[in-house]
Formats: structure tokens, C-alpha cells, sequence
């Protein structure tokens, strides 16, 4: 009997998978990062990756999960800092026009790699970030796109911050060109 549900589940998330406008792509672009803290300044990166798109209820409304890498950080009095994420953002759209939208979704971050000039210090920043992203999509035909977008982080990036003190929060200005394939 449990595997007779099983099946029927599975049939029924393959049937509403397939009915839906479902689009795969892949992005790349460049970042614009900063820490909240206010000894630091901006710091250009990049970011790359691929992505799902698909329809939810009616073709103006759509979800759409993306797996990044993104170079974020600042510049401070040492050097650069450099913090390599995977980010995995999870973006709700709303089609206002054919080829454009407005998007915002939360946004995980997991650190693979933090640097302060030569130095390695991943040990001092914290292993997860959590963020919000708004931004707006154009699609410039029905395969090439352009997104415009600000990431918010809401949590310490730096471990051992001490409660009421102000420590540093990633923000990130993310402008992408893309292909749906």
C-alpha cells in the first residue's frame, strides 16, 4: 500500500510538472559587494550559475530557484576580503509586462572560501548567510535576459559577534545577462 502512494504521488507530481511552462538556464554577471560595517568599502565581483523557471497558477506568476557562485566581500584598511559563496536564491516572479518582471525570494548562502588579502580566515566568518533579494528581470527575446538585483543579508557574517554590537551584513548589487535554454 506504501508504495502504491508512493507511485501515485509521483505520478501526480510528474503530470503537474509537465503541464506547467517549465524554462532551464544559465546566468552569469557582476557584483557590486559590500559589508554593512563602516570601515569597509565596495568590492567588484563576479557571479555564475544556472537556474529553473517555472509557471505557478497562471503564466504571470512564476518560481524560480538559481545555484550560484558569487564573489562577495569588501575592501578594508588590509586589503581586499574576499567571501566565495554558493548561493542559492529562490525568487518569486511577477510578470507585469510579456518580457518584464519584479522578483524578490530568499536567498541561502554557504561559504566555500574567505580571504583577507594572502591570509585565510574562513574560521572567522560564519559557515551559512541568509539574505532577501528583490530585483527586476527583462527578457530581451524569448532566450536572453537581464536581471537587476540587491541582496540584503540579514544575519553576522563574521562569527563572534557580540549581541547589540553592530557587526557586518553582506549587501550585493548583482546585475546578470542570461540564456534560457
Amino acid at each position: 500500500m506504501k508504495q502504491f502512494i508512493l507511485l501515485l504521488a509521483a505520478m501526480f507530481v510528474l503530470e503537474y510538472a509537465e503541464a506547467q511552462h517549465m524554462n532551464f538556464g544559465v546566468k552569469a554577471g557582476v557584483n557590486v559587494a559590500s559589508l554593512s560595517s563602516s570601515d569597509s568599502s565596495t568590492l567588484i565581483g563576479f557571479h555564475f550559475g544556472g537556474l529553473a523557471e517555472f509557471t505557478v497558477i497562471t503564466e504571470k506568476l512564476s518560481l524560480q530557484p538559481e545555484v550560484l557562485f558569487s564573489t562577495q566581500g569588501a575592501k578594508n584598511d588590509t586589503g581586499d576580503l574576499k567571501l566565495n559563496y554558493i548561493t542559492v536564491p529562490v525568487m518569486f516572479k511577477y510578470y507585469f509586462l510579456d518580457y518584464f518582471s519584479v522578483e524578490a525570494g530568499p536567498r541561502v548562502g554557504f561559504l566555500i572560501s574567505a580571504k583577507d588579502g594572502d591570509l585565510d580566515v574562513k574560521d572567522s566568518f560564519n559557515a551559512i548567510d541568509f539574505g532577501v533579494d528583490a530585483g527586476v528581470n527583462y527578457d530581451i527575446t524569448t532566450k536572453i535576459f537581464a536581471q537587476l538585483r540587491y541582496d540584503y543579508g540579514v544575519i553576522e557574517v563574521q562569527k563572534g559577534v557580540p549581541s547589540g554590537e553592530d557587526g557586518s551584513k553582506n549587501g550585493v548589487i548583482q546585475v546578470s545577462v542570461g540564456v534560457k535554454l
